[in-house]
């Protein structure tokens, strides 16, 4: 059962948040924590045994709020007809949102890296854990509902593809947008990549 955050729980999340974007994960301490929300650090402690396990409510709001924009954008467009059109919209308008989400996608680049061992037995990873298996995300829902009406290609593992085309649309975002300027200098382009890669998964999987 998920944990029911009170107030002070979403005080600490709300600080937390503003310093893992501008100081990053690792640069962040828990005192600095305790020092922006006016806490003590035991009440902190209270609250949260540790700034990983904070990191990873975080990470969870920022995938949502990123799942959300596209599905609430996607249905003002009521002229889409086919599952494959409104997955094509919906993997544009997500791929758009990553490439106005700079500070987000910065902190998820580091989110993974933080945790490439076993993620720590806590309550919060677990429910990190359970928030990434939940398949009724927008584009798994849109890709059978093309392959359903035959506008997108038949797949044995329609959630399996489902899942390779969100993390690889994240993969390439994390890999370019952190690096905007340096990407820009060193091969003319930067944005265009991440609009190209979903131009061409698109292309593939269309019926």
């Amino acid at each position: 059962m998920a944990r029911v955050l009170d107030e002070m729980d979403r005080k600490i999340l709300k600080v937390s948040k503003e310093l893992f974007m501008s100081k990053g994960i690792r640069e962040t301490e828990m005192k600095d924590i305790a020092k922006k929300a006016e806490i003590g650090r035991s009440t902190l402690y209270r609250h949260f045994a540790g700034k990983e396990l904070i990191a990873f409510y975080i990470a969870k709001d920022i995938l949502t709020e990123l799942k959300n924009y596209s599905e609430d954008k996607l249905s003002q467009h009521k002229n889409l007809k086919s599952g494959y059109e409104k997955l094509a919209s919906g993997m544009i308008l997500f791929a758009g949102k990553l490439l106005e989400s700079r500070d987000e996608i910065r902190f998820l680049d580091e989110f993974d890296q933080f945790f490439t061992d076993s993620y720590p037995e806590s309550e919060e990873a677990s429910e990190y854990t359970q928030f990434n298996k939940n398949k009724d995300m927008g584009i798994y829902q849109m890709f059978l509902e093309g392959i359903a009406d035959g506008s997108v290609k038949k797949v044995e593992n329609p959630e399996f593809e489902a899942d390779v085309l969100v993390n690889a649309i994240f993969g390439i975002a994390q890999r370019i947008i952190p690096r905007r300027e340096h990407y820009i200098e060193e091969h003319g382009y930067c944005d265009e990549m991440l609009e190209e890669a979903v131009r061409l998964m698109l292309l593939a999987i269309k019926a």
